[in-house]
């Protein structure tokens, strides 16, 4: 399952159905193995020298963090409803 699959599986989020909603989110986190990043987040270099300066294991798990913040991110996006995104965008920038 990929989150290709994302649209199809969670609904869109509204006023009236944000327990149902935050079910079907988690549960689909928890499928791709991103609910540790999206509950506790991770440690980001904050410069390329901090980056180059990292054990090869490191960096390794420096990306995958990377993409599984990504992959819930894409997750949470795709069960937002266009006003609800653009807030949150918004607040992001």
């Amino acid at each position: 399952m990929t989150t290709k699959n994302a649209q199809t599986l969670i609904s869109k989020l509204n006023k009236d159905n944000y327990d149902n909603w935050c079910i079907r989110l988690k549960a689909f986190i928890g499928s791709q193995e991103c609910v540790k990043i999206m509950e506790y987040g991770y440690d980001e270099t904050n410069s390329k020298e901090a980056e180059d300066s990292l054990q090869e294991a490191q960096k390794q798990v420096l990306k995958a963090n990377r993409k599984k913040d990504n992959k819930a991110n894409t997750i949470i996006y795709q069960g937002l409803n266009e006003t609800i995104y653009e807030t949150i965008n918004f607040e992001e920038m």
